[in-house]
């Protein structure tokens, strides 16, 4: 696979990791406010964690292209 080829998918891979972790964190609390007495997620809290791992995806993205290509 070509080094472009590689960015692409990178960048494809950056927001489905990130919306499908966010997802997942959302769900989970959702569970919680149900079962217990839990504050549920705002809309803020939920926007920063999807920018949270919008950051953490984009640095496995170049970690793994670094590693792939430039080692």
């Amino acid at each position: 696979m070509g080094l472009l080829a590689a960015i692409v998918l990178g960048i494809i891979f950056i927001p489905i990791y990130a919306y499908f972790w966010a997802f997942i964190f959302r769900w989970e609390n959702n569970r919680r406010v149900k079962r217990n007495n839990f504050t549920p997620m705002t809309d803020k809290q939920y926007y920063l964690l999807l920018i949270v791992h919008g950051i953490f995806a984009t640095f496995l993205v170049i970690f793994a292209i670094y590693i792939s290509y430039f080692k």
